[in-house]
Order: structure tokens, then C-alpha cells, then sequence
């Protein structure tokens, strides 16, 4: 038997500016969450009969079990100022 339980975390944040005639007019920020849970379970079992002529009799029994989680999230926000009007 062999198994795996693996959890990752990621963060992001970023910050960003639109500027009009050297004036920040826009301020964007991007914030991101994120995590993966792998996982998996696996077993064998091997069932082998000899035979008194040499002969061999093998039955092979496989599983494996699998899942894999990964949402994330998203936030994104602008900021609008010293805007020019429009004409």
C-alpha cells in the first residue's frame, strides 16, 4: 500500500496604475487565493499458485484511488481619480 495527502497554499497581490498626463487617473488591484489538495491511495495485491510440472497460476489485484481539489479566488478592484472629464 502506498498513499500521498499534499496540500498547497498561494497568495497574490498586485498593484497597478494608469496614468494621463503624468497623473495617476486609475489604481487596479488584484488580489488572488488559491490552494491544491492532491491525494491518492494505492494498493496491490499478487496471488501466485506453482504447479508440481512448473507451471505458474498468477492473479494480479490493482486500486487506486485519486483526488484533486484546486480552487481560487479572484478580486480584482479599480480606483478611479484625477480623471479627466470626458468631452
Amino acid at each position: 500500500m502506498a498513499g500521498l495527502n499534499n496540500r498547497q497554499e498561494q497568495f497574490g497581490r498586485n498593484k497597478s496604475g494608469i496614468y494621463h498626463a503624468d497623473t495617476m487617473s486609475t489604481t487596479i488591484y488584484l488580489n488572488y487565493h488559491g490552494f491544491g489538495i492532491w491525494r491518492h491511495l494505492m494498493g496491490n495485491l499478487k496471488l501466485q499458485h506453482f504447479f508440481e510440472d512448473i507451471s505458474c497460476l498468477t492473479h494480479n489485484l490493482d486500486y487506486l484511488l485519486y483526488h484533486h481539489r484546486n480552487p481560487h479566488w479572484y478580486e480584482n478592484q479599480c480606483q478611479y481619480h484625477n480623471c479627466p472629464e470626458k468631452t
